[in-house]
Formats: structure tokens, sequence, C-alpha cells
């Protein structure tokens, strides 16, 4: 993740399960949302490098299990 997120103390492990599991667990949902484990929902979006960098994008999103998004055309649904 983004260095300047280490920097001001917090890991970027915390902040990556910040936004997916314990937001889950704010709304209940994470018996089916908020981690990647079977049974769950597994949808995604791939990133270029760490979601808190500057120069990170997208490269594609996946929801029910098809690319619904992506770099190209060709890529996506």
């Amino acid at each position: 993740m983004g260095e300047a997120v280490v920097s001001r103390g917090v890991g970027a492990d915390t902040v990556l399960r910040a936004f997916t599991l314990d937001a889950a667990r704010a709304f209940r949902l994470d018996p089916r949302i908020g981690s990647l484990e079977p049974g769950k929902d597994g949808d995604l979006v791939v990133w270029s490098a760490a979601p808190f960098q500057a120069d990170s994008r997208v490269k594609w999103v996946v929801v029910g299990g098809e690319v619904v998004a992506g770099e190209s055309d060709s890529e996506a649904k």
C-alpha cells in the first residue's frame, strides 16, 4: 500500500481491513462480504499497484465471477 499511509503510523493491512472486512462488519454483512472465503460473494478489484498508491489504476473489476470492467474492451464483459 502507499508509503504515506504507513508513514503516518497506520499499517497498510489495517487500512485495507478497514475498507473491507471492518466495513462489512459495521453493516452486519460480514457473513456474505468483506473477505475472500468459500461461500462469500467474491467480487473484487485488481489494481496495477497497491490500491493507495497515487499512480495505481484499476486493471479489472470482477463481479459474480465475470470481468465487468477492464483495461480494454476485449477484457471486459
